[in-house]
């Protein structure tokens, strides 16, 4: 008698009212930093749930085109739903650190209050 391999839930991360984020509902990533084309001066982009129908994040870009901070609306978790203790509770920022030389900016990985 074969037995079915136990499907566990992993949860990604948690928004501010507890809302869990499966690591399956995760919505894509919003990938390179790059501006809007059709936007005029300073505009946002946003990563939309749409398993619970609200924005996940945000990335604001200033009026030359460069990515400023990304908005996080949910903390990772570790895959039991226990907060990570290296992260904020939502919602926080994280900069983008210009590249001195003129090239690609940065985005830090040390959550700040907003």
């Amino acid at each position: 008698m074969s037995q079915k391999p136990e499907t566990r839930l992993l949860v990604h991360s948690r928004y501010a009212d507890g809302t869990i984020v499966l690591k399956s509902q995760q919505p894509p990533r919003l990938g390179e930093a790059k501006p809007d084309p059709n936007a005029i001066g300073p505009h946002s982009q946003l990563r939309w749930d749409t398993y619970n129908q609200r924005i996940y994040q945000m990335r604001e870009f200033d009026r030359f085109g460069k990515p400023v901070r990304d908005i996080d609306f949910t903390s990772p978790t570790y895959p039991n739903g226990n907060p990570r203790p290296d992260h904020l509770p939502p919602p926080h920022q994280h900069r983008w650190i210009p590249n001195l030389t003129g090239g690609t900016p940065t985005r830090n990985k040390i959550p700040e209050l907003l």
